[in-house]
């Protein structure tokens, strides 16, 4: 009856699941897509580490980056947000859904006590816009990348990242400054 009152007010359904020893509440609208922050950093921590990767140094701010990537409209709500905390910090995660031309996008705003950390885009294209993201970034300071590299690692003097991936599909992580050093060491 509760979640039913929530859910007429908000247009969010909730759920509390606990994933890897980690209690999360999940709001979601339709279909719930449980999801776990945690495995999705220590994941992007391994392949930003990986061998195969090209590292640059990146000669401007992550907020000029963003004009390139696949644009959804302002008024878009989460379709999921999920919440935990951790080391005494609130930790949200939103999940929003839309189309880039034909392909889905999902887009995963990370968020540390109300203040957002990063952005996480996966376009479901089979990696067949890696090649033009990689080359996009590169252009905006000269920089020459291998036509055949499906992972590019930026990073600039601010401590922010820009990672881009063929990982089954499009990939890309905007990261800035860590401030709780252990969600990505």
């Amino acid at each position: 009856m509760i979640n039913f009152l929530r859910k007429l007010v908000s247009g969010y359904s909730l759920e509390k699941r606990s994933l890897n020893g980690q209690e999360y509440c999940y709001r979601f609208q339709g279909k719930p897509i449980f999801f776990d922050p945690y495995q999705m950093l220590r994941e992007f921590k391994h392949r930003r580490d990986g061998q195969e990767v090209v590292r640059k140094k990146l000669d401007i701010e992550i907020a000029q980056i963003i004009p390139l990537l696949p644009k959804y409209s302002e008024d878009l709500l989460p379709s999921v947000i999920c919440e935990g905390s951790r080391n005494g910090k609130d930790f949200t995660v939103s999940r929003f859904t839309f189309k880039h031309g034909l392909n889905p996008v999902s887009l995963y705003r990370f968020s540390l006590d109300g203040k957002p950390i990063g952005d996480f885009y996966r376009k479901y294209d089979y990696g067949a816009e890696t090649q033009n993201f990689i080359l996009k970034i590169a252009s905006l300071h000269g920089d020459s990348i291998p036509l055949n590299q499906d992972s590019v690692l930026w990073e600039n003097d601010l401590g922010e990242m820009a990672f881009v991936e063929k990982f089954g599909h499009t990939q890309i992580w905007l990261w800035k400054k860590d401030p709780d050093s252990k969600l990505l060491s």
